[in-house]
């Protein structure tokens, strides 16, 4: 164990003191607190996150969520090489300009 020095205002060292019998017990519960504390944070970070993606599906996107499913598609897709994508996307409008349309259009 590591041993670290932390300033308690006085009314809470007393409580303490009185609830706890040892240094030892001390530690122990201030070692308890820091752990729940930590564990608060966590399941707060994860609430958040999934508030988030459920947010983003509501909307009707779709979002993978994990890097297994990230690689399963990768996986299944075959590898193209620079002169296949040309030759695909040969008459093909760049994205830019179909943008710059959507915007005239009022999009």
């Amino acid at each position: 164990m590591n041993t670290i020095a932390v300033k308690l205002p006085e009314r809470l060292t007393k409580q303490l003191q009185q609830e706890l019998v040892s240094d030892e017990a001390v530690s122990e519960a201030i070692a308890e607190a820091i752990e729940e504390w930590l564990e608060s944070r966590r399941q707060k970070a994860r609430s958040e996150r999934e508030r988030a993606i459920e947010a983003i599906e509501r909307a009707g996107l779709h979002l993978k969520t994990s890097w297994e499913e990230w690689n399963e598609l990768f996986a299944s897709t075959p590898a193209l090489t620079a002169e296949e994508v040309r030759r695909m996307m040969t008459g093909v409008s760049p994205l830019s300009e179909d943008i710059i349309a959507e915007r005239d259009e009022g999009r």
